[in-house]
Parts: structure tokens; sequence; C-alpha cells
């Protein structure tokens, strides 16, 4: 929990929230810090993790699209990812939105941490395999995600098929600004990635295909194109 300065400690109890959390049955650990999402809070959180195995961490304190990306980041190397790491907002969310007493506010927090531990308890691992890709792999798009799956495919030795409205780069990155007017900075990388994709040994194009439907399940798709003539397909 952080004392963030001024704006969560003194306005709320934290030294009784402490105590409340504590005593709950899936919490191993708790305690109150200075700025845990400073260096030195977030050395203290990875040792702690470490030392006592934990494998949840949730950080009441701000706004936690500011920092959780940064917990994410900073707790990776303990084999904690993003679904393990919960943001509890005590400023925005009980310090600065009312007149109640330091430990009435303690209660409406204990709540709000309690409920996110309630969370936390119900994940169960999931294991972690790397998929195993024979190819050839339907791409589907236009946009520069597309041509990067394509690039990595490629540069991996899979065989692909892209399904593109058009194959010129110079037209892709015409797509690209009307969509995106202030990409142009990046311009000569997006570049280099469409035309390796485009020109790549393991690519089957399919310029100007329409995808009219699309059924199945995970790894079992059947696609469906109009205005194809297989013997009009590109052959590799």
């Amino acid at each position: 929990m952080c004392r963030c300065g001024d704006q969560i400690d003194p306005l709320i109890d934290l030294n009784t929230l402490n105590q409340e959390i504590q005593s709950q049955h899936h919490v191993a650990h708790c305690e109150i810090f200075p700025y845990p999402c400073m260096q030195p809070g977030i050395e203290h959180i990875s040792q702690q993790a470490a030392q006592k195995g934990l494998n949840r961490i949730i950080i009441a304190g701000c706004e936690g699209r500011l920092m959780s990306k940064k917990f994410a980041k900073e707790l990776h190397l303990l084999d904690l990812h993003k679904e393990q790491i919960d943001m509890v907002n005590l400023r925005g969310h009980v310090a600065a939105v009312s007149d109640l007493s330091p430990r009435d506010k303690a209660a409406k927090a204990a709540k709000l941490i309690k409920a996110s531990i309630a969370e936390m308890a119900t994940l169960s691992p999931t294991p972690q395999s790397l998929a195993q890709l024979e190819g050839p792999v339907m791409v589907i798009g236009d946009g520069v995600a597309a041509f990067t799956a394509a690039r990595e495919l490629s540069r991996n030795k899979i065989n692909f098929f892209l399904s593109v409205k058009t194959a010129d780069p110079q037209e892709v990155l015409r797509n690209v600004h009307h969509a995106y007017p202030g990409e142009r900075e990046y311009y000569d990388r997006l570049e280099a990635i469409v035309k390796e994709a485009v020109g790549s040994p393991h690519a089957t194009l399919l310029p100007g295909a329409h995808l009219t439907g699309l059924s199945g399940v995970t790894g079992n798709y059947t696609l469906t194109f109009d205005e194809i003539d297989d013997k009009d397909l590109p052959r590799k």
C-alpha cells in the first residue's frame, strides 16, 4: 500500500487498513511503503515476492493505467505476468472523493482491496507452451500488423498466404498515412517490413482477395474468398 506523499496518508488510516488486509485468508504479505512505484519500492516488492514465493501482487495506490505497465515490466523477471498484478486506486477512488474520516475511508479502501484479493484468488495458472505452426498460415488484413506477422513467419521459414488489397509497398504506406497521418517518421522501417513480407520465398500473395466468410474454431478455420481462381495463384 502506498503512502503517496500526503495524497493517501493521512487521508486514509493506512495502519488500520494494513491490519485488516493482513487478516485476510489469501494474503501472505502486506505492508505500507512510501512510493511502491519508485525504483526502491519496486526493488523491495521484488525482494518480498522472491523471498515469500508470492504469485499475486496487488499495489494499492494510484491509477492503474499509469503504473500497471511499469510494474508488469519490472516484475516480469520474477515470472509474474500482467494478469498476476493488480492495481487498486486508493488515491482517486477513496482518498480524494469524500469528507469521510480516515478510519471510514480505510473501511472503504478495505472493500476495494478485498474485491481485488477475491478476484486474484480465482486465477489459476495457464500452462505456457509454444504454438507449433506447420504452415501454410493464412494472414488476413493489409495493415502493418499483417505484414509484421508475415515477416515473422518468413523469418521462421513458415509458408504463408497473405491476403492484401495491394502488394505495392508504396500503396500500403499511402493507406497507412490515411489512417495514421502522424507515422511518417516510421515510413522507412514500415516499408522495409512490407518489402520483406511480400518478397519472401515463403509467401503466396492473394492481392485484391475479398474475404466473404470465416467459420470454425482456433486451429481449424475455413475461409471463403470471392474472385479467386486457384489456377491464377502464384506458386512457390
